[in-house]
């Protein structure tokens, strides 16, 4: 019947779509991934220091051609472990290209944070560069949802390496991750800064998250 040539049809362009979608998933994966590298500055006055870069990943390839995806194409070729590692041993190699003194940021996918052991086998190999490099973990992360995450962040804070709280405000479960993750930065998402001078609320709670962090010895 025609419906039976349609779903026929269907799913054999679908099948071809993931043929397609694997191979170039294999391909990036295999070397064509950059690396940009945007700074975060300490301002004084009119003076904006560079202390810190953030690495962010930069897929080369005509199908994958954006961070997200990327990601989403991992997700549905079952391959977000295998991904979210080369990204993460890429973006620690960014550290050579930093003047010696600053300091990298270096975001964690939430499937990693389930996978101790391969998150050790990523690290340790710059457990001695530990002291300039931090590991930011998103809040929208849901680390109730994810299994040894406390195992995880106990490796990285046994191999000597910063924990940063990304995307603050923009979930919801800012104050138990808080808790939970004791982190040394805590990034502000950009949802509770945007039209700052304009709306007191926001000042508030901005004012409030400066003071957590002052008492927590956390940087904002």
């Amino acid at each position: 019947s025609s419906q039976e040539q349609l779903e026929r049809y269907t799913t054999e362009r679908h099948a071809s779509f993931s043929q397609v979608e694997r191979e170039a998933l294999r391909q990036t994966l295999s070397g064509h991934i950059g690396m940009a590298l945007q700074p975060i500055v300490t301002v004084n006055g009119a003076h904006q220091t560079p202390t810190y870069y953030e690495a962010l990943m930069r897929p080369k390839n005509e199908i994958l051609n954006s961070p997200m995806a990327l990601l989403d194409a991992a997700e549905r070729q079952q391959m977000i472990g295998e991904a979210a590692s080369v990204v993460l041993q890429q973006a620690l190699r960014s550290l050579q290209r930093i003047p010696t003194g600053l300091g990298l940021f270096v975001n964690l996918h939430p499937e990693q944070l389930g996978n101790p052991e391969g998150l050790m086998r990523d690290l340790k190999p710059y457990a001695g560069s530990a002291d300039r490099i931090t590991l930011e973990i998103t809040e929208r992360s849901r680390l109730q949802d994810i299994e040894h995450w406390d195992e995880s962040v106990r490796i990285i804070g046994d191999l000597g390496f910063a924990i940063a709280v990304d995307d603050l405000g923009a979930g919801y479960s800012s104050l138990s991750i808080l808790a939970d993750l004791r982190p040394q930065f805590i990034k502000l998402d950009m949802s509770l800064v945007r039209g700052l001078h304009l709306e007191p609320r926001k000042q508030r709670l901005v004012h409030l998250m400066a003071t957590f962090g002052a008492a927590t010895e956390a940087q904002v």
